[in-house]
């Protein structure tokens, strides 16, 4: 995403607004049943969290007053009801580019060199939770690809990983 920059020194002098991009990772979950990628499944909910110093820290997402994203916190254990819930989009006959996106649920604001854990808290209907949480490293490779593909964001407008 992009943000605005202006720095402030000396006494009260300012430099130009600029543009910065912030560059940061994301997880796209897709909840499939059991080892069959055909069939995907909408309305599993899933927490995030990751281990500092021996204890969980779950993500907690910050919103502005229009429901964009804007900042992430980690919040201790005890707190889990403050965490963001996400849930994997669940098709509907009202909207028909849903099909494309059943299933799936997109996790932003992460860093890259980093280690995550997935918890699922609820299965779909029918189905049973994950037995074990799910462990996510954000690598090198992955940072590398974003970058190419954000600075040529054009010539990729349709790639899907």
């Amino acid at each position: 995403y992009q943000n605005k920059v202006k720095v402030t020194y000396g006494d009260n002098q300012e430099t130009n607004t600029d543009d910065a991009w912030v560059y940061g990772a994301g997880i796209e979950i897709w909840k499939i049943a059991n080892s069959n990628y055909d069939i995907k499944l909408g309305g599993a909910k899933f927490k995030v969290y990751k281990m500092v110093d021996g204890a969980k820290m779950y993500l907690k997402e910050i919103k502005d007053d229009n429901g964009d994203l804007i900042d992430i916190e980690w919040i201790a254990a005890e707190n889990v009801a403050e965490a963001t819930e996400y849930e994997t989009y669940t098709s509907t006959e009202d909207d028909p580019q849903s099909d494309s996106r059943h299933g799936k649920v997109l996790i932003r604001g992460l860093r890259y060199l980093e280690t995550y854990y997935l918890e699922e808290t609820k299965a779909p209907k029918g189905f049973n939770k994950a037995e074990k949480d799910t462990e996510v490293e954000l690598k090198v490779e992955n940072l590398l690809l974003d970058l190419i593909l954000q600075k040529h964001k054009k010539l990729f407008t349709n790639l899907q990983f």
